[in-house]
């Protein structure tokens, strides 16, 4: 069984090839910064919650010291 393909064939799937792997290529680069921007927000919002928990316990605590 021998397959024969001419040159117009080849260089169609060569073109999807290249289209399809720029596609993924593309797509983990964007899936990967978005990762990174993510990570960056939730480290944001554990410094907030930590900052707003310190801020509350030393408000609670000048409450107390002043009844």
């Amino acid at each position: 069984m021998k397959i024969q393909l001419d040159l117009k064939t080849l260089i169609t799937l060569a073109g999807i090839v290249a289209m399809l792997s720029g596609f993924v290529y593309t797509t983990k680069l964007r899936l990967d910064l978005i990762d990174q921007r993510i990570e960056k927000v939730e480290d944001d919002c554990r410094r907030l919650k930590r900052s707003s928990r310190s801020k509350k316990s030393h408000s609670q605590d000048s409450k107390k010291g002043t009844k």
